[in-house]
């Protein structure tokens, strides 16, 4: 079982998608929807993502998770499914956990690790700026100038 009620800790799911309404009546359905706080779309989630204790991403399938990029730039650990191609590339075990897909209970294991773990969770949020800044623009675009630059010299 999850630790998360019982520590107060109550679940903000951000944005709005063709699954939002089967999701509140799940949860009504488990009835745990005064836990969770259904924002829908925020223009600017920064404020949300960086009070966060963790982001939780666990999605089919990701292409390259911009909620992972944004998470850690705002300082807060990311728990994702190890779904093909995104979360991989971007949690390297010093900035989040990474679970099996579908594994449901390793997710709520990560869950209970984070929250309760608090040494993890700062070694996480220490980590987590300085482990993408080999994303930022002045790393990216000189290596877009380079693979340009060879593209159109050959």
């Amino acid at each position: 079982k999850s630790e998360l009620p019982k520590l107060g800790i109550d679940l903000y799911i951000l944005g709005q998608g063709e699954m939002l309404s089967e999701l509140q009546q799940l949860a009504e359905d488990l009835k745990i929807a005064d836990k969770i706080i259904f924002k829908g779309f925020v223009k600017h989630p920064e404020k949300y993502v960086a009070n966060a204790l963790f982001t939780v991403l666990c999605s089919a399938f990701e292409g390259f998770p911009r909620v992972i990029l944004e998470s850690l730039a705002c300082g807060t650990p990311v728990i994702a499914t190890d779904c093909p191609t995104g979360p991989r590339e971007l949690l390297d075990g010093t900035n989040g956990i990474l679970v099996p897909h579908q594994d449901f209970d390793a997710l709520r294991q990560a869950m209970n690790k984070l929250a309760l773990d608090e040494p993890t969770r700062n070694r996480f949020k220490a980590a987590s700026q300085k482990s993408i800044r080999k994303f930022d623009i002045t790393q990216v675009t000189p290596q877009w100038q380079s693979y340009l630059n060879a593209l159109y010299d050959d």
